[in-house]
């Protein structure tokens, strides 16, 4: 089975880039639900997307990973393992700090 990635996509105006990146599905289906009902808040509107359509494989990722340009930081990072967000009941506070300039790494666990 072919794994697959989701875009978590980040407007960062304090650094004039914008981030992708690409969140294991598989076995996240329910953590990656309440991201994207955190992020329907308008607080996150313009800074945050999540796009669960068109999923990519990982080879699809894998590529844009390799050839990624960089800035502040890599612009395309793929994320694998299960979601574990810091929190039960999460504040825009805590959600902008589990997913801000790519630290929603820190909430992947290995499998």
């Amino acid at each position: 089975m072919t794994m697959m990635f989701a875009r978590l996509r980040e407007d960062n105006e304090h650094e004039g880039e914008v981030y992708h990146y690409w969140l294991q599905v598989d076995g996240n289906e329910e953590a990656l639900k309440e991201l994207a009902e955190a992020l329907s808040d308008e607080f996150f509107q313009d800074s945050f997307t999540l796009r669960m359509e068109p999923l990519l494989t990982e080879e699809q990722v894998d590529t844009l990973v390799d050839e990624s340009e960089s800035g502040y930081m890599d612009f395309e990072q793929k994320f694998t393992g299960r979601i574990e967000w810091p929190s039960d009941q999460m504040s825009q506070d805590d959600w902008m700090d589990a997913i801000y300039k790519g630290s929603i790494k820190e909430c992947f666990k290995e499998e």
